[in-house]
């Protein structure tokens, strides 16, 4: 019993030793270690107002020359399009570095309203290099709106059935979006919207089917009206809360 115990664990140093040997053979050092090569992150999001990314791609080792290390698009892991982003092929990790790095630019007004993407990288390991950890990144995005994003916040009265608003461009007289009738809100506390619009003058429209607008009898109502921009938001018009039974709010955007 005692020389089998022994011959187990004989056999079990030799495939632990033979084990260690073949995960060590893979020796990482700055200057003449083995070369791994792996994406600085798995993923990212690029959002609208930043318009791009950068890619980057890491080394083990470091070479007394430059060194150009291909990506490749993943299509199994891809749903962005063509013409929505623009990426270059390849990373260039300059001599005596670690990291290189190229730019990624997306094209929002190339991404259908109300669509997500994902662009999936892959490194191409040059022959005598390995994959060291995230041999793909994936980068998201969503479509935004490019030209004039504008938000309406409500707060109701103790009435909110009785509140319908409408918004017109100015010049033509054309209904944009709103209300058609009354009772959209009811049971509502607060309510906002966000439309994208182009350049040009607008007429923002507040009913109160009742005639004593949303403040301050029963219950202290507002309306604001904003617009989102990457620098900062502005307001459209003044706070509306005290008025008959309809106020208009006039302003302009992009002009």
């Amino acid at each position: 019993m005692k020389n089998n115990i022994l011959k187990l664990t004989l056999a079990l140093l030799v495939v632990f030793s033979y084990t260690s040997c073949e995960e060590d053979l893979v020796i990482y050092d700055a200057d003449g270690g083995q070369t791994g090569l792996s994406f600085a992150r798995a993923s990212q999001t690029i959002e609208f107002c930043a318009g791009s990314g950068t890619v980057t791609v890491e080394s083990t080792t470091r070479s007394n020359a430059d060194r150009t290390i291909s990506i490749n698009v993943n299509s199994d892991l891809t749903s962005a399009m063509a013409g929505e982003y623009t990426v270059a092929n390849s990373v260039t990790i300059p001599a005596g570095e670690f990291v290189g790095s190229t730019p990624i630019d997306v094209d929002f007004s190339a991404i259908p309203e109300g669509s997500s993407r994902v662009l999936a990288l892959d490194v191409v390991a040059p022959d005598g290099t390995v994959i060291n950890t995230r041999g793909t990144t994936q980068i998201s995005f969503s479509s935004a709106c490019t030209l004039n994003e504008v938000k309406f916040d409500f707060i109701f009265d103790n009435y909110p059935e009785e509140t319908a608003w409408q918004l017109y461009d100015a010049d033509s007289g054309d209904f944009i979006d709103g209300d058609t009738g009354f009772g959209n809100y009811d049971d509502l506390e607060t309510f906002s919207v966000t439309l994208c619009i182009p350049d040009g003058n607008y007429d923002f429209v507040i009913f109160d089917q009742f005639g004593d607008g949303i403040c301050c009898a029963y219950g202290n109502g507002s309306i604001n009206g904003n617009l989102i921009a990457c620098d900062g938001n502005s307001s459209l018009f003044d706070q509306i809360d005290e008025f008959g039974g309809q106020v208009v709010r006039s302003f302009s955007v992009g002009n």
